[in-house]
């Protein structure tokens, strides 16, 4: 298309390029508007996106209240809530939740990770599991930290309890192995949460795009 991914996600959330730093390697094709606008930090390839974190808590340890993303993924949600929560200095994680698409409540259960709520609290985090119920939602791959200093914290306590997983390691990892009594996550269900992260989900977002698109100008038959 006419937009790359990276530019996407920064036109879809409530981020902008030029109070932003994104972290790459050079395997990784950054062509793009948002690439040029950013603050750049890079580190070498590494072979889970938990080692990733680890190798870029330069950009975020010494951070206060900032948004983290994986760049293949966006939503819409309602922003004056993430101020409102935000503000409260007494929240250490805001998570954002969804209800699966028709298509995603059709891929395999193990690859969505999910949370538990109750009430406007989260209850537990469940990492590449997702069990439909009306207390749980999809876990969406944006947050919102209050102290980059603790996620520094988190990531190397879950990195030293060295997990055995038949898997890539994920920043899921780090917030489900937190002991929740002691910290305060919230969350905010978002209205349409767009994952580009499977060739499935990149297909379905291209035809209903594009065929949006047509719709409006009245190109479709």
């Amino acid at each position: 298309g006419n937009i790359t991914l990276l530019d996407a996600v920064f036109c879809n959330l409530p981020i902008e390029p030029s109070n932003s730093t994104i972290v790459f390697n050079d395997s990784q094709n950054l062509i793009s508007q948002s690439f040029k606008s950013a603050s750049k930090f890079k580190i070498p390839p590494t072979s889970s996106q938990l080692n990733s974190l680890l190798f870029s808590a330069k950009v975020y340890s010494s951070l206060s209240k900032f948004f983290i993303c994986s760049c293949d993924c966006f939503a819409q949600f309602d922003v004056q809530k993430l101020v409102d929560l935000s503000n409260d200095d007494s929240v250490d994680i805001i998570l954002f939740g969804f209800e699966p698409s028709l298509l995603q409540s059709k891929l395999s259960l193990d690859t969505m990770s999910s949370f538990n709520y109750h009430n406007d609290m989260v209850t537990a985090i469940n990492v590449k599991e997702f069990s439909p119920n009306s207390q749980t939602l999809g876990l969406c791959g944006f947050f919102f930290i209050n102290s980059g200093s603790n996620l520094n914290t988190w990531i190397k306590k879950t990195k030293n309890e060295n997990i055995n997983k038949n898997r890539e390691l994920i920043i899921d990892d780090v917030f489900a192995s937190i002991d929740i009594c002691k910290i305060k996550i919230k969350y905010i269900k978002v209205n349409e949460y767009i994952h580009l992260g499977t060739p499935d989900e990149y297909l379905e977002f291209k035809y209903w795009s594009t065929s949006y698109s047509s719709l409006i100008s009245g190109d479709l038959d």
